[in-house]
């Protein structure tokens, strides 16, 4: 127990070389930018307190060292960010950044439970039902990871749109529904209901707020979006909507195995 306790602190030493030469090139990026970071400290005081404060809780921590290393990485996830923010088109680069993240865990989760079902399937501890988990750690984070995956691939089809149709945007497109379709049978398989029915209506809205509609009346889609969610709050409270909806989508048959387990054990 004491040596993987001591393992777990100490961590992986090739992914902390990974990460210290990722962090470094990200604050090597953001000094050949010549970034500001007066003026960064200035414009985003609280989250320069809170991750001074977080600095200072290394010193009343059981382990020092493990948690100033933490510290660090977690500043190296902010340089990052920075270097796609710093970009001069922060939008274009933030959206190649989420596209290429999306090919490279979509692809990987497709060919981890294809041809390598020891690392992309695992089984329930209490049925033993099969659960596709891909390069994700289990159905549910698959499932998010699908969700976000559709939601950029949306997204960033519905900006290349009116670019024409040149070669390379075909390409583009075929590429990207391609993906699409991998997100799509991960989903399936992964079986996470709630992640299906939030890629469906992130789908709507961002296929919606791009209609000339909804640019005709901004002020108008701005209001029924949280109007929407709070009818739907209402809906829930009152006529209990959640719970229709994980009956329709058959999420109550592992609730229904859980209490005949309790029932049967007590």
């Amino acid at each position: 127990m004491v040596i993987s306790v001591q393992g777990q602190q100490d961590g992986n030493s090739t992914d902390r070389l990974v990460y210290l030469a990722l962090i470094l090139l990200a604050f090597a990026v953001l000094a050949a930018r010549r970034f500001l970071w007066g003026r960064f400290i200035q414009q985003n005081l609280a989250l320069t307190l809170f991750l001074f404060f977080c600095l200072l809780s290394v010193f009343w921590s059981e382990f020092p060292f493990v948690a100033f290393k933490r510290w660090v990485r977690d500043m190296g996830d902010y340089a990052v960010l920075l270097v796609i923010l710093s970009d001069p088109r922060p939008l274009d680069a933030m959206r190649i950044t989420l596209r290429r993240l999306c090919y490279l865990t979509i692809t990987l989760s497709v060919v981890l439970v294809k041809y390598f079902p020891s690392s992309g399937i695992q089984y329930d501890i209490w049925t033993g039902a099969r659960e596709y988990v891909g390069a994700a750690t289990s159905k549910n984070m698959l499932g998010a990871v699908c969700l976000i995956s559709g939601l950029v691939l949306c997204w960033d089809m519905l900006l290349a749109w009116p670019k024409g149709k040149t070669k390379r945007i075909k390409l583009f497109f075929a590429v990207n529904a391609t993906i699409m379709a991998m997100v799509l049978w991960l989903l399936h398989l992964s079986r996470s209901a709630t992640s299906q029915v939030c890629l469906a209506l992130g789908c709507i809205v961002i296929i919606t707020a791009r209609t000339q509609w909804a640019r005709r009346h901004v002020r108008l889609f701005k209001f029924l979006m949280p109007a929407s969610f709070f009818f739907y709050l209402i809906l829930n409270f009152v006529f209990d909507m959640n719970g229709q909806m994980a009956a329709e989508l058959g999420r109550n048959e592992y609730a229904t195995y859980l209490r005949r387990f309790v029932s049967e054990a007590a």
